[in-house]
């Protein structure tokens, strides 16, 4: 395998582009708790951007990320055909291409075993990578992210990826196993957070059944098989928001990488208490300030699937607005206790603040 967790950076020949950073999943539960900001959601955005965090905490509502890889993932778990979803996005004129670049992959991943994971995306594959057949379609291909190559990335996770990621969990085989593939609601706390305070947060994973033994395996989307350790260690804490909870041992925790279909248990290089323990400390930091930018500093390619981008943007700028770094940094004590409602004193339990 070209990639490890020691952070060995793949061969020359490999072609996938920069790494792709989505947390559709973060943005959701942002969006699904405005109005009363909530410190896991607040230290999950720090995580990400301390920049994102700050408008999380001020109540400003982030735009919805579109995730073509989660988009698949919604389509594939309504039971449908691949064919059918195609159909009611309205192009159903790609439908031959979209065959034709399954063929294409099959075979080349046949002759290619020696490659490792994903070979189709290595400079190797010489198959079709740009349809033939979109012109007129750009209305519909934005049900999908708007080009042929998001197009591809929906077809991937169908044809391909979803039997890598179950390959790699090594999920139990056998016609008698039943594997239900589904979104699932799981309910986040962490130490001294209020247990009102509780988030819930979309996870995809498996409902795998072998006679009267349940097993769940779950799995987070990654970019460079890369784990961030705070969500990551959120998840693993958490609970099934069910009456009954969990059946039988906890879930497996996976990451399920979104371009080349590996799947790697949950292996961080940190104590899950201590970076449950940072929750807090980040949710206060994101309040109090200053918020540095981060991600732009880090690739600005990040920013493009942040809820925030047009916040810190501007309608369709480019250039971080410097009002805004001006706020982020600069912000006085009066303005974030007035924005943020921040009281802190020695009865102070997160997410049961004085306001």
């Amino acid at each position: 395998m070209w990639l490890s967790l020691s952070g060995c950076m793949p061969p020359d020949n490999f072609h996938v582009p920069r790494w792709k950073i989505m947390y559709k999943d973060v943005f959701d539960a942002a969006r699904n708790t405005m109005g009363k900001p909530n410190p896991m959601v607040a230290a999950l955005l720090y995580s990400f951007c301390p920049a994102a965090a700050h408008w999380y905490v001020r109540n400003v509502q982030p735009e919805e990320v579109f995730d073509v890889v989660w988009q698949a993932l919604e389509d594939y778990a309504t039971g449908k055909s691949m064919v059918e979803c195609l159909e009611e996005y309205c192009l159903a004129a790609l439908i031959p291409d979209v065959k034709r670049y399954i063929e294409q992959v099959t075979l080349f991943r046949s002759r290619h075993t020696s490659v490792g994971t994903a070979p189709e995306l290595t400079m190797l594959f010489k198959g079709d990578r740009s349809g033939q057949s979109v012109y007129g379609l750009q209305n519909q291909l934005n049900n999908l992210g708007g080009s042929w190559k998001s197009v591809l990335s929906y077809v991937r996770v169908w044809a391909f990826l979803m039997r890598d990621w179950k390959t790699e969990m090594k999920l139990p085989p056998g016609n008698n196993v039943i594997r239900d593939f589904k979104k699932f609601t799981v309910s986040l706390s962490v130490p001294g957070v209020h247990s009102s305070s509780r988030v819930h947060f979309p996870v995809w994973g498996w409902d795998v059944t072998i006679g009267k033994v349940r097993s769940i395996y779950l799995g987070l989307l990654v970019s460079g098989q890369r784990q961030d350790a705070l969500r990551f260690a959120l998840v693993y804490n958490s609970d099934l928001v069910s009456d009954k909870g969990w059946p039988g041992q906890r879930p497996y925790l996976y990451s399920l990488d979104r371009e080349t279909g590996t799947a790697d248990h949950i292996n961080l290089s940190i104590e899950y208490s201590d970076v449950l323990g940072m929750v807090v400390k980040m949710y206060e930091a994101a309040r109090v300030g200053p918020n540095f930018p981060l991600a732009i500093l880090r690739d600005r390619n990040i920013c493009l699937s942040c809820g925030y981008k047009k916040v810190c943007y501007g309608e369709k700028g480019d250039l971080l607005m410097s009002a805004v770094v001006d706020q982020l940094l600069r912000e006085s004590k009066r303005e974030h206790d007035f924005l943020t409602g921040y009281r802190r004193n020695e009865g102070f339990e997160a997410g049961n603040e004085q306001v």
